[in-house]
């Protein structure tokens, strides 16, 4: 199952620049946006943005005085964590004092992750890129001449007499590509639903889902790993005419 994400922004160290996330957000992800009389104003095109996106937010007044805003937003954490402890948290902000909070919640198995919206977007940036080479590939494909295709084709066939051997099952090969916390059968099987279920939609979808579902660190990291096998994946589901 896919975590909602709900982001504590710090508007007095950031201001509106967390707008930029506005794309990468789900139906489901929470804005949780804490500000004083000291937080910068939100400029007009930001404050169309913020109008115009289905997400859910909330305000949250902070008293102003001496790292005030942090102290609130940090006891406001412990809070949601106890009323919603399966979310993945992510505390935007460039603010390292709150480093030792991410690393108290953390060694209590809490999934959160303290960084700055360009952090956050260069995370999800190589997705978007990989994404667009993937569509151009496509659209090249689909553009190739018929003659040059069964070429291709023919090429790529295995010589007279040579025995084919059977393919490896995906959800067995992807044990030895994952990092080995993330080998147990719940976790392989969650990690095939989202890519059959988000590859459609373009590996951002993906990535986004990954980081969603196993956190910040390990979903890049099997992300990185899976990225190969994605299409493998959804063509397994396709070949045994399962979605699951």
């Amino acid at each position: 199952m896919v975590k909602r994400m709900k982001y504590l922004i710090d508007t007095e160290n950031i201001g509106s620049a967390w707008t930029e996330l506005l794309p990468l957000l789900g139906r489901n992800d929470e804005i949780l946006l804490f500000f004083t009389a000291n937080s910068p104003g939100i400029p007009y095109k930001d404050l169309q943005q913020i109008m115009n996106h289905p997400f859910q937010m909330e305000l949250i007044p902070c008293n102003t005085g001496r790292n005030g805003l942090d102290f609130q937003l940090s006891s406001y954490l412990g809070y949601l964590l106890r009323s919603s402890s399966k979310a993945q948290y992510v505390i935007l902000s460039r603010d390292q004092g709150y480093d030792p909070l991410v690393q108290f919640w953390k060694e209590r198995g809490a999934d959160i992750v303290r960084c700055d919206t360009k952090e956050l977007l260069a995370a999800r940036r190589p997705a978007e890129q990989e994404d667009a080479r993937d569509q151009a590939e496509q659209q090249e494909q689909t553009a190739a001449p018929e003659g040059k295709a069964a070429r291709s084709s023919r090429s790529k066939r295995a010589p007279k007499g040579s025995a084919k051997k059977k393919p490896e099952p995906i959800g067995e090969r992807m044990e030895s590509l994952v990092p080995e916390e993330f080998r147990t059968p719940e976790d392989i099987r969650d990690m095939m639903s989202i890519v059959r279920e988000y590859y459609p939609s373009g590996l951002q979808e993906v990535n986004k889902a990954l980081l969603s579902r196993f956190g910040y660190d390990g979903g890049n990291d099997l992300y990185r790993a899976l990225k190969p096998s994605f299409r493998a994946i959804c063509a397994e589901s396709q070949e045994s005419g399962t979605g699951n």
